[in-house]
């Protein structure tokens, strides 16, 4: 990397605006992440859900968290999740891009919901199926019921569902990361928004009547290009601070 790429990137970061924590998130405890690479995992990272496959370094899943967790933040602070979501995508990939992450686009298509009742749980896997791995959609699989089992008010709970919700509909994100031949991190995210006529807690897993939501999706494979990354990496921690504990919960998977 250029000398000059690698000062335009530093700026960037020195100059993106993150959101403030949440009032409601203040008084959750502070993340104790436990990274395991000998077996498949998940962690809760503000509205989305990020699961890694066997075989990710502990470094790599630490730069996959802290990454995502900066452009949602950085989005967050520019736009509503979800009154303005093209915006807020279009900043979400801006700052993952300025980072290291090599992605194409995220184009969103409107989702027929059959049925007189649908779980969005089941809804984004069946969506997110055709275009992900079998080892991928196992491991999102176990993801999707360890955050519905978990227990009520618990930190990954309130993370998703104040992150990925509002009154006005939700935007969430759903990632499942392994690690490529090349020691890249590669990613299957699978990004949704919806637009609905009234709130519910445990969103993901309510039974909605169809008549009273729009859901969209759009899935993306993504790269995060190390070598680039590993310039900026101290400085993300840096800027991310203590929000770095405050927005991710271990998921036990």
């Amino acid at each position: 990397m250029s000398i000059s790429k690698a000062k335009s990137r530093a700026e960037y970061i020195e100059n993106l605006q993150l959101a403030i924590p949440e009032a409601s998130l203040n008084s959750l405890p502070p993340a104790e992440l436990t990274l395991v690479e000998n077996k498949d995992s998940a962690k809760v990272v503000g509205g989305s859900t990020i699961s890694f496959i066997s075989g990710v370094p502990k470094i790599k899943q630490a730069d996959v968290l802290n990454s995502t967790l900066l452009a949602q933040l950085g989005a967050n602070y520019a736009f509503d999740r979800v009154t303005q979501t093209e915006q807020w995508y279009n900043k979400y990939v801006e700052v993952l891009e300025n980072i290291g992450w090599v992605i194409s686009s995220f184009k969103f298509a409107h989702q027929a919901l059959s049925g007189v009742t649908v779980e969005m749980d089941k809804a984004a896997l069946d969506i997110l199926a055709a275009a992900i791995s079998g080892d991928e959609l196992a491991v999102l699989t176990a993801t999707l019921k360890a955050l519905k089992d978990a227990n009520p008010g618990s930190k990954s709970i309130t993370l998703f569902d104040t992150n990925g919700s509002s009154q006005d509909g939700g935007n969430f994100q759903l990632g499942t990361a392994s690690e490529d031949p090349t020691g890249n991190v590669q990613m299957s995210m699978g990004a949704f928004y919806f637009q609905a006529s009234e709130r519910h807690t445990r969103f993901l897993f309510w039974s909605w009547s169809t008549k009273s939501i729009n859901m969209f999706a759009g899935s993306e494979s993504i790269l995060l290009n190390e070598d680039i990354y590993s310039t900026v990496r101290q400085q993300i921690i840096n800027k991310l601070g203590p929000r770095a504990v405050t927005y991710v919960a271990d998921l036990p998977i």
